[in-house]
């Protein structure tokens, strides 16, 4: 019904609205922060596999970790079968001694280049202002002293349960 759709990703794999982003025809498909697609057996990896587009862009500023098989797996969204298989993937590309070493790298650089722009700060003349840190000492008035004790107590008191086998919230809503 809409002309562009710009959700969260954590939305659209969710149950009830998978189904819905599933059966739906894409013209194109924008992922930012695509680094979270790497692992082929999350189920972010494989709504993303499973998506009925014309285009996908994958988008991240976060280099993979050297991990070839992440790197497959991201490829793998754009063009599956590009890399060949898993398995032909590793035999061909990966070094049997460390999974993290690439073999046949100008082969792999020619594949990559078919489906992957890179860009680095130096290549397209982007440079961040300089950053100074510093930590300002702010003094609590005793109201407020009060209340970041009671806090801080209560939040330990809970971690403290959790930790103990207890029914402590979480630590996330901590």
């Amino acid at each position: 019904r809409f002309p562009r759709i710009i959700a969260s990703y954590h939305t659209a794999k969710r149950k009830g609205h998978r189904e819905h982003v599933l059966a739906q025809e894409w013209d194109m498909v924008i992922v930012d922060e695509a680094h979270h697609m790497r692992n082929r057996r999350t189920l972010l990896w494989q709504l993303g596999s499973q998506l009925r587009k014309k285009y996908i862009l994958l988008l991240t500023a976060t280099p993979v970790q050297n991990d070839l098989e992440e790197l497959f797996n991201l490829v793998s969204l754009l063009d599956p079968g590009l890399l060949g298989t898993e398995r032909g993937f590793l035999r061909q590309f990966v070094d049997r001694r460390d999974r993290m070493l690439p073999r046949n790298v100008d082969d792999l650089h020619r594949l990559l280049g078919e489906v992957m722009v890179r860009n680095r700060r130096a290549t397209i003349g982007f440079q961040f202002t300089r950053r100074i840190a510093r930590t300002d000492r702010v003094a609590l008035s005793p109201a407020e002293q009060e209340f970041y004790r009671s806090v801080s107590g209560f939040v330990w008191q809970h971690l403290r349960q959790k930790g103990e086998g207890g029914q402590g919230l979480s630590r996330m809503a901590l």
